[in-house]
């Protein structure tokens, strides 16, 4: 049952998670570098945010648990892909 919630935990799009690498992947094939950066940091982002109120809930709890994603390389995604995109 452990390596079915690691399975699903890793299969998040969200860097620097195996489901992140993916995403982006189908993504960027589809709509281009840009966009698929975008949409993987910011999917990235926000399930990293999530993550840590899970922690903090936990800790508060007495259950402290890991929490994965990690939020600096899903903002450092978010913030590439925004530097690279054409102003109008």
């Amino acid at each position: 049952m452990l390596n079915l919630v690691w399975c699903a935990v890793n299969l998040l799009p969200a860097f620097p998670l195996d489901g992140g690498h993916l995403f982006h992947d189908l993504v960027e094939a589809r709509y281009g570098s840009d966009r698929a950066l975008f949409w993987t940091g910011l999917f990235g982002t926000i399930f990293a945010i999530v993550a840590k109120i899970i922690f903090i809930a936990g800790i508060l709890t007495g259950f402290v648990i890991w929490s994965p994603p990690y939020l600096k390389p899903n903002l450092q995604a978010l913030r590439a892909s925004r530097q690279h995109q054409p102003t109008r």
